[in-house]
């Protein structure tokens, strides 16, 4: 059994990384993604999706990403639990992004298997 989701679309807006619980560095990306099909009024519809990097995948985001970059990501969804005011809970259910492929202008794909292993100060390896 598999849990994970690709999602491809657009960058809604500049890429800025926060720092959370003092130590924490998280990217909160919203991808603009298109549908496969038309609605009746023969419009594409466009899903706006929030997508969580952390650590270095947020680096990286920050550094390769910006608003209208095309990317591809592939994640997992991370369930959680909520407690509400009157006791019962509900669920929620966020995406962790763990694997980034950015689509260039000129349609090339730099694909990143593992935000740990990524270069980011962009060295030739040897």
């Amino acid at each position: 059994m598999y849990n994970y989701f690709m999602l491809i679309g657009t960058v809604t807006s500049d890429v800025q990384a926060k720092i959370v619980n003092e130590t924490k560095k998280v990217v909160n990306l919203e991808l603009a993604v298109a549908r496969e099909f038309k609605n009746s009024k023969g419009e594409i519809i466009i899903d706006k999706i929030r997508i969580d990097l952390w650590e270095s995948g947020a680096e990286l985001a920050e550094r390769v990403l910006k608003k209208g970059s095309k990317v591809g990501i592939k994640g997992r969804i991370a369930p959680k639990w909520i407690k509400l005011e009157s006791g019962a809970y509900a669920s929620s259910n966020d995406l962790v992004g763990e694997r980034l492929i950015q689509i260039t202008p000129d349609g090339e794909l730099k694909e990143y298997e593992s935000f740990d292993e990524v270069n980011l100060d962009n060295k030739e390896e040897e």
